[in-house]
C-alpha cells in the first residue's frame, strides 16, 4: 500500500474480508464496504505491523447499536448518513486495505473512541489510568487490570 495509514482514514475493502454481526441477519451484500482504522499511527505506520483496527461503516440502522456514531455527508467523503459501527472492532491486515476514500476530524474519532470506551467495561480514575471498577470486575469476573488511557493506545485524545 502506498498511501500512508492514519487514524481516522475511511478505506473501501472486499465486503467479505469484515465482519458485520449478526452475519447470519444480514440480507444485503454489496462487492465492497467502509472501514474506519482506528488503531494508532505507531502501529498504522509500522511496516513490521501487517494488521491495524477497523471498524465497519454501515447505511442500515437494522443492527444500529447505542455504541455507533452517526457519520453524515460530507465527512469523511460519504455520500449519504451512515454508522461507524463502534461494537464491531476488528483486525484487518494492511493488504487488504483498498482506495482511500476519506478521513474522519479529530473530533469524530473522538467520539468513535468515547463510545468504545464506553463499549468496554473500563473506567477512567483520578490518576489517568484505566481500570476495572469493582462493580465490572464481579460481572465479568476478572482481576483489576491497570492500563494506559486511550490516547497513549490509540494515539489520540478522548
Amino acid at each position: 500500500m502506498s498511501v500512508r495509514i492514519d487514524a481516522g482514514n475511511i478505506y473501501l475493502v472486499k465486503d467479505d474480508s469484515v465482519n458485520l454481526p449478526p452475519e447470519d441477519k444480514r440480507t444485503q451484500r454489496h462487492p465492497q464496504r467502509t472501514v474506519i482504522v482506528l488503531s494508532n499511527n505507531k502501529i498504522n505506520h509500522d511496516d513490521a505491523w501487517e494488521i491495524v483496527m477497523v471498524a465497519p461503516i454501515s447505511g442500515s440502522t437494522k443492527f444500529r447499536t447505542e455504541y455507533c456514531v452517526q457519520l453524515n455527508v460530507p465527512e469523511g467523503n460519504v455520500n449519504k448518513k451512515c454508522w461507524i459501527r463502534t461494537s464491531a472492532i476488528q483486525p484487518i491486515a494492511k493488504a487488504d486495505l483498498g482506495d482511500l476514500t476519506g478521513k474522519v476530524s479529530d473530533a469524530k474519532i473522538d467520539d468513535v473512541m468515547q463510545e468504545l470506551l464506553a463499549l468496554l467495561p473500563l473506567a477512567v480514575d483520578e490518576d489517568d489510568v484505566l481500570e476495572w471498577s469493582d462493580e465490572q470486575e464481579s460481572l465479568v469476573g476478572i482481576a483489576p487490570a491497570a492500563a494506559p488511557l486511550p490516547s497513549a493506545v490509540f494515539g489520540v485524545k478522548v
